[in-house]
């Protein structure tokens, strides 16, 4: 038989994947001769159903638009076909089997676990660009690729979706969840910044945009119960430490939100 490579692929400190190369065939959508059909088996996890499947997605997303590129049928379960074949994919025995089991040359598997806590969760999106582009700076090397800096937002759960779709542009979401979340526990000069960067918002008759994304908030807090412990850096905790009911049919304005109009 002929043997078959398995390359670590990692998404985050939790996500362990890999490439199996088999000496099956793949059953690949639109293949061609220029292109490398890949399979995505379904991401496994235990306690991150939600942030698996959205990273399924995202993977699958990712290799449809991949140049040269194309994605295999089926939609496959690591777990499945792991009880199945009662076996461990990290074995290099185990991962051959898989490739036959699905008929693929090439795929991608993974496991998501929630573990340890979240270093930036308690930061805005401009936050975390400004971080990365410091510890650029700070190792003088693109420790982080400047391509995932200047690309367009996207978490690539289809292809050429942009987080613009149904977000406003990070620097205008992040003042109004400054103001909306934090507000007065800012310090002076950004509150003062917020809150007239609502106020003009809704000058502009951009009221809705306020209200969007503060609908939004309430919306997700299921998610973030889901999440793992946010090591706090905010004057305002965003996790655990902000009670917001889960389930709720409220749909209102905050009072300093009002007041900034």
């Amino acid at each position: 038989m002929p043997s078959r490579r398995i390359a670590p692929w990692l998404a985050g400190a939790c996500l362990a994947g890999a490439i199996a190369s088999a000496s099956s065939t793949v059953l690949a959508a639109d293949p061609g001769p220029d292109t490398l059909p890949v399979s995505v088996v379904s991401i496994q996890t235990n306690d991150a159903d939600e942030q698996a499947d959205s990273l399924t997605k995202a993977l699958r997303s990712s290799i449809r638009q991949m140049p040269g590129w194309s994605l295999g049928e089926g939609d496959y379960s690591l777990e499945v076909i792991t009880l199945v074949l009662k076996c461990e994919p990290t074995d290099a025995t185990c991962a051959s089997r898989i490739a036959d089991q699905i008929k693929a040359d090439r795929y991608v598997w993974g496991v998501l676990k929630k573990k340890g806590p979240n270093v930036i969760g308690d930061l805005y999106k401009t936050e975390v660009y400004a971080l990365a582009r410091y510890c650029n700076e700070l190792h003088g090397t693109q420790r982080i690729p400047e391509i995932i800096l200047t690309k367009e937002p996207s978490a690539d759960l289809a292809p050429g979706q942009k987080d613009t779709d149904s977000l406003p542009p990070y620097p205008v979401l992040d003042e109004i969840l400054k103001f909306y979340i934090e507000g007065e526990r800012l310090r002076a000069s950004e509150y003062a910044q917020a809150r007239r960067f609502v106020r003009d918002l809704h000058a502009q008759g951009q009221a809705d945009v306020v209200q969007k994304v503060l609908t939004l908030v309430a919306r997700s807090e299921f998610k973030r119960r889901q999440a793992p412990p946010i090591i706090r850096v905010r004057p305002r905790a965003f996790g655990t430490g902000r009670q917001i009911p889960i389930v709720a049919q409220v749909h209102y304005v905050p009072e300093e939100a009002a007041a900034a109009a």
